[in-house]
């Protein structure tokens, strides 16, 4: 289900590409304001708190692919950094697992930092940087005049190789940052075999 969540955040960011930085600007500071008022109030309000979640990721990663210079140097830099620190919020500091990995139930304030996906048949949670770094990916392939896989492949990859990780190693958290770098390098490296 994330891969789908993935692909469908794909294919928001890159719809956006007509929309103003400053209407960007807006929904991103509007979003941000509903997510913090939320959660403080704890105010319960799944599913309707995805809407601020996806408005937040994928106006602040368009934002973002737009001011990364459009070269692959800038976005491997800006990926091998979050990775980093997202690596380190994750393992270093043991971030605990969310509900879905805990089977308790979760607190207000987790929907106001996650795009929460809940089925009758799975329950997947994606951090609210984790989908605005997508978002980035996307646009930033998009203002390089690629085509549209190329910037959502990646996300899907991320989620593919972190479930197969998951599963073999079963962590309590994995930081999806590193597995979204592998999927954009994987990418860079199928744009210059396809060149050659």
């Amino acid at each position: 289900m994330s891969v789908l969540a993935a692909l469908a955040v794909a294919l928001i960011a890159w719809s956006v590409r007509g929309v103003s930085q400053k209407l960007l600007a807006v929904v991103l500071a509007g979003s941000g304001a509903a997510l913090a008022v939320g959660a403080i109030l704890g105010l319960a309000l799944y599913p309707w708190t995805d809407l601020p979640v996806l408005g937040f990721a994928v106006a602040g990663g368009v934002l973002v692919g737009r001011r990364v210079p459009p070269r692959p140097m800038p976005m491997l830099v800006l990926l091998a950094v979050l990775a980093v620190l997202d690596t380190i919020q994750i393992v270093a500091l043991g971030s605990g697992a969310g509900p879905e990995a805990t089977g308790g139930s979760a607190p207000a304030w987790y929907f106001y930092g996650m795009l929460v996906i809940d089925t009758p048949w799975t329950h997947s949670g994606v951090g609210i940087i984790d989908v605005l770094v997508i978002a980035a990916i996307v646009e930033h392939a998009r203002r390089r005049g690629l085509p549209f896989a190329v910037g959502a492949v990646p996300g899907a990859l991320a989620f593919i190789a972190a479930d197969v990780a998951f599963a073999a190693l079963a962590p309590r958290d994995l930081p999806l940052i590193p597995f979204l770098l592998a999927g954009w390098l994987a990418m860079q490296l199928a744009i210059r075999i396809a060149a050659v």
